[in-house]
């Protein structure tokens, strides 16, 4: 009796971005089936970030392949600035390692510029500087 591989890894065990308020963007985390045998996974999360991200349910992976697990993620104009975290868990009971979870940290910063009021430059100023 023939055993069949199921091996696969993703990548990367953190994921780690600034991101700005009224911005949107992807990210990505790569699940490489090094396996015999096409993989479906199922995808969990919990965490603060929540209402910021979007992640699929689910995602197939054809044997010896590697497929990106899209994560979009979307910040208001008003969110609270921070860090927000969200444990990502990828999971096939059947394969090996049954489970492996990335951690995305998102810190959400200001991407308002600040207004400097009456500011002027003179040919004078500059060429005395």
């Amino acid at each position: 009796m023939k055993i069949v591989s199921k091996e696969w890894d993703r990548e990367p065990e953190i994921l780690e971005k600034d991101v700005y308020t009224n911005t949107s963007g992807s990210l990505n985390i790569t699940i490489n089936n090094s396996g015999e045998i096409p993989l479906n996974f199922t995808i969990t999360y919990s965490g603060n970030a929540t209402e910021l991200i979007e992640i699929p349910s689910w995602i197939f992976v054809g044997n010896r392949t590697s497929k990106n697990l899209i994560i979009n993620y979307s910040v208001p104009p008003t969110y609270t600035l921070g860090l927000y975290v969200q444990e990502i868990k990828i999971e096939n009971l059947e394969a090996h390692p049954p489970n492996k979870n990335t951690t995305l940290k998102l810190w959400v910063k200001d991407n308002i510029l600040p207004v400097v009021e009456n500011a002027s430059l003179s040919k004078e100023i500059l060429e005395a500087n």
